[in-house]
């Protein structure tokens, strides 16, 4: 789905595309993996987003830096195209 919106988006099929990030974001949350929502959001963003959907992609960076296990790790998410996308330095 999410791949499926990125591709739509790139052929300017915008109301497909967010149809299919909405299932992606629908999808991801029942998952409950906070990495495959940042995606979901992220691509939902990139397409219309909303002051909504931004903060929870916001929310769910911090989240997901707050688990991750060092330093290291912390920084390559944090230099991730998408965090830099939700939230830049």
């Amino acid at each position: 789905m999410i791949a499926r919106a990125r591709a739509l988006g790139g052929l300017q099929r915008t109301r497909e595309a967010l149809a299919d990030a909405r299932r992606a974001i629908a999808l991801a949350r029942r998952t409950e993996d906070p990495a495959l929502l940042l995606q979901a959001l992220d691509v939902f963003l990139l397409l219309e987003g909303n002051d909504e959907s931004l903060a929870e992609a916001r929310a769910l960076v911090d989240r997901i830096i707050g688990a991750l296990p060092d330093e290291t790790m912390r920084h390559r998410f944090h230099e991730s195209e998408t965090v830099q996308r939700v939230r830049p330095s």
